[in-house]
């Protein structure tokens, strides 16, 4: 049991360095991305698309239930019979 404590302790370390290295990448990304200005008018055809894209309902008001199809199963006489695994 101490030996799955240890591994999991470092399994922590190992995400905890993962994300600090992250968040170091996002930061330097959004600095990066800082350098770019944006002109204040809006192109004449982003803001149709805008204006189109507004009047499309949320997902929320569109959501279905998803159906999920049932996975085939394997024979009864696959599963129980051993002859086949003699000639592995």
């Amino acid at each position: 049991m101490d030996e799955t404590t240890q591994q999991n302790a470092a399994l922590v370390e190992e995400a905890t360095a993962a994300a600090r290295a992250m968040e170091d990448q996002a930061n330097a990304l959004s600095k990066a991305v800082a350098l770019f200005q944006l002109s204040t008018t809006v192109p004449a055809p982003v803001a149709k698309v805008a204006k189109v894209a507004s009047k499309i309902p949320s997902d929320a008001a569109r959501a279905r239930p998803v159906l999920r199809a049932k996975a085939p199963s394997a024979p009864r006489s696959a599963i129980t019979s051993g002859q086949d695994w003699s000639e592995f």
